[in-house]
């Protein structure tokens, strides 16, 4: 297949289309190089580029002039397959959960001010809950962040409302490096922290917070407090940034 066929077939717009197209022949070009080898208009180049950059299709080196790069449209395009797919899932499962008596309190809608989530799967959905409802900030512990593609998508999502997002993580692996590259590609603040015994936590807008409290030595079931507590929050919150100082920005190309 041609790739323009398959551009066309994965619903690109002609200027999405034509810039990719472009910058799959260079090694890398200026705004002003795109505009002419592709004959995107002057007035629509920006928004086409950051568009794709969004789609993590492009990437951007903040040289003077800014240069754009498709560092491997494969991969790249494999990757924004795959978020479409995790798209479609995501709401699929929304739709199985939504909530269909519109007569119901909403006090039984929302969550218990404490509650205890038992496994990797109660774990993860709590976590993707969090990021739905943040407005302002993520601060979250996942030593190996794989999560599943619900969180995943939660994560991106919340990048695309413009929530901050940082993260410490214990080291980069085959398992989370595309997910680690679609974060930072879209703003997200990743350390690294060389120290097998970090915890899982995740802090939502100073409101919310989840707390892996097993022992993983132990290989213990996993076992989450999920709690609104001032006092827990504020104590755990400076207990991230401790951490964070001492890890280490995770850079990946």
């Amino acid at each position: 297949m041609l790739l323009a066929e398959l551009l066309e077939g994965l619903k690109f717009n002609r200027y999405e289309r034509a810039a990719i197209l472009y910058l799959a022949r260079v090694n890398q070009a200026n705004a002003q190089s795109i505009c002419k080898g592709s004959r995107i208009p002057q007035g629509r180049v920006y928004s086409v580029l950051d568009e794709l950059r969004t789609q993590g299709i492009v990437t951007l080196f903040p040289t003077s002039p800014k240069q754009y790069k498709i560092d491997n449209l494969k991969e790249a395009l494999s990757n924004y397959i795959w978020r479409k797919q995790a798209d479609l899932s995501c709401q699929e499962e929304q739709i199985r959960s939504v909530q269909l008596d519109l007569k119901k309190d909403e006090k039984t809608i929302n969550p218990a001010s404490i509650a205890l989530y038992k496994g990797r799967a109660e774990h993860l959905a709590a976590v993707a809950a969090l990021n739905r409802r943040a407005k302002k900030q993520i601060l979250q512990v996942a030593p190996r962040f794989v999560g599943n593609s619900e969180t995943r998508f939660t994560d991106l999502q919340a990048l695309h409302r413009g929530v901050q997002l940082k993260i410490i993580i214990y080291k980069v692996t085959v398992e989370n490096k595309t997910r680690l590259k679609e974060c930072l590609a879209l703003g997200a603040q990743i350390r690294s922290l060389n120290d097998a015994r970090i915890f899982s936590l995740t802090i939502q807008d100073d409101q919310e917070l989840l707390l892996g409290v097993q022992d993983t030595k132990l290989k213990e079931e996993r076992m989450i407090l999920y709690t609104r507590n001032p006092a827990l929050l504020k104590n755990l919150k400076s207990t991230f940034y401790a951490l964070w100082k001492q890890a280490k920005p995770v850079l990946l190309k």
